[in-house]
């Protein structure tokens, strides 16, 4: 499973600001949801165990993991790339409908 990629995706103008700090790629076949996908991106970016990123804050307290994945995993037959971006422990989120998930630092101020 890659974990890396070129990062000149459709989302770099949502995100030109901060500086990318965490990748991570979910892919709707393996066992995990798309929270704990999340929640693995935010523990690489905080080059800690997965275990140690606890609440608060809580996931579901900056945006409903649920809802995200069936608004941007469940329309195989859409062409048009999608994304969404959110805060969440201290970072910029972005999850693209292609699966990966990107972490990016708040621009100071």
């Amino acid at each position: 499973m890659p974990d890396e990629r070129e990062t000149d995706s459709s989302t770099d103008s949502l995100t030109r600001l901060e500086s990318l700090v965490s990748q991570y790629h979910y892919d709707l076949d393996e066992t995990y949801d798309l929270t704990a996908a999340i929640l693995k991106a935010v523990a690489k970016a905080e080059e800690v165990d997965l275990l140690s990123i606890t609440g608060p804050p809580f996931l579901y307290d900056s945006i409903d993991a649920v809802a995200l994945e069936e608004s941007l995993f469940t329309d195989p037959t859409s062409a048009d790339p999608q994304a969404v971006q959110f805060s969440f422990y201290g970072y910029e989120i972005t999850v693209e409908s292609n699966g990966w998930i990107q972490v990016y630092e708040r621009p100071p101020g």
